[in-house]
């Protein structure tokens, strides 16, 4: 003798696209009761694909490597010992690292660049295969300061920071390891990041700052070199400037 098993029944709500053929099929739709239903199913599958980008991106954050800096920028320290005033990872070492994980959970990513005047802004877009995508934009200027380097070095140098910022933006990227102004010299000057550089020269271009009066004024050869401790005396600078533009 067979027993009988009681039924489960799996209490959930339809989705859209079933309350659709639910309506199709019993002839139950207009034709403005069936835009408000479609309307609703691309609603539900653009919810479903952006849950999917982000519990997928969140496994490719856990199983990221660190990026550590490794790369000396082409500016010394103003100390004169010759070291480097920064460090950094170099896009050719950050791509690698993350290229693999991406594709495991089914990301790609690509950039568009533009050029405004002096300013270069690189839009990283990541997708992933359900068709979701997020954007990240970093913008710096094309025109740095450092004397060693050509026209052309200069835009390829702005072009490659920009992708490699707005690839750490959209991907929650932290970059770790050397100290900006060469490890524990004795005469050592610590100067502001690079990330804050190119805020600042960036802010004060925008603002058609003279920019040789302004690092006079700041005691700086250039924005790569100002003092961490007079970083915020030069942003207050800035906004009273923007302020008085308003």
């Amino acid at each position: 003798m067979t027993a009988n098993l009681p039924t489960v029944r799996e209490d959930r709500q339809p989705t859209p696209m079933e309350i659709l053929a639910g309506a199709v099929t019993e002839g139950k739709l207009d034709a403005g009761a069936l835009q408000v239903i479609a309307e609703l199913a691309w609603k539900d599958q653009d919810r479903q694909a952006r849950r999917e980008f982000n519990r997928r991106l969140a496994v490719v954050r856990r199983g990221l490597p660190e990026i550590k800096k490794t790369k000396a920028g082409p500016i010394l320290a103003k100390s004169g010992s010759g070291a480097p005033a920064y460090f950094y990872a170099p896009l050719e070492e950050v791509e690698p690292a993350v290229r693999g994980p991406l594709l495991d959970e089914g990301f790609s990513y690509s950039w568009d660049t533009q050029v405004d005047g002096t300013i270069l802004t690189a839009t990283c877009v990541l997708v992933h295969e359900n068709g979701h995508e997020m954007r990240s934009s970093f913008s710096c200027p094309t025109d740095s300061p450092a004397p060693q380097m050509s026209g052309q070095q200069k835009y390829g140098g702005a072009r490659s920071y920009a992708m490699r910022k707005s690839l750490e933006q959209v991907l929650g990227l932290v970059e770790i390891g050397v100290d900006n102004d060469g490890a524990g010299l004795p005469d050592q000057v610590d100067f502001i990041t690079q990330e804050q550089a190119v805020e600042l020269e960036t802010w004060a271009t925008s603002l058609n700052v003279d920019v040789k009066g302004f690092l006079a004024w700041i005691r700086a050869d250039s924005f790569e070199t100002i003092p961490a401790s007079r970083y915020e005396r030069a942003k207050a600078a800035l906004a009273k400037k923007q302020g008085q533009q308003s």
